[in-house]
């Protein structure tokens, strides 16, 4: 029984050692300018292409290969503090503000592959709102998060144009 014990441990720490998937590795390339870059949130549309933007939104980059190399894209975001950015594919997107800040409030979106920004507006979204998570579900945008008070959910079933919120 003893050595039964020992060949199936021995069997799981070389099955797990052999058959594991690849362990993640650093991506070589990738210097970001300036050097300092905080990549606060990814999206990716595929396997292959993606999307990432640091914490003052003035930097986006494209990945269209997996992650191995990165592009930056020049935009029209101001310096804010950002939070959240989903990508529904290689030209509509959209991001999130962590407080509602001004220029762009607390949506924005891009039907450019994020060149482009247009600030959402809807009655229902308060300046001061904060979006701190984007997913996009079909043409359904669903958001989550508040800077001050309760935390929101936000629903959109026209790509942003409209939205209904639950606290």
């Amino acid at each position: 029984m003893k050595r039964v014990l020992i060949l199936f441990f021995l069997f799981i720490y070389f099955s797990n050692t052999i058959l594991c998937q690849p362990s993640w590795y650093p991506v070589n390339n990738f210097n970001p300018t300036p050097s300092f870059f905080y990549g606060i949130d990814a999206s990716f549309i595929n396997d292959s292409v993606g999307y990432v933007i640091g914490d003052n939104g003035i930097f986006l980059y494209k990945t269209t290969d997996k992650g191995e190399t990165w592009d930056s894209i020049s935009t029209n975001l101001q310096p804010i503090g950002y939070r959240s950015l989903a990508f529904a594919n290689d030209t509509l997107g959209f991001i999130g503000t962590l407080n509602g800040s001004a220029p762009i409030r607390s949506f924005a979106k891009t039907l450019d592959g994020g060149h482009n920004w247009m600030t959402l507006v809807d009655s229902l979204l308060n300046p001061l709102d904060g979006v701190c998570g984007i997913e996009i579900f079909d043409n359904r945008v669903i958001a989550v998060g508040n800077w001050q008070g309760p935390g929101l959910f936000y629903k959109s079933d026209d790509w942003g144009t409209t939205w209904t919120i639950k606290n």
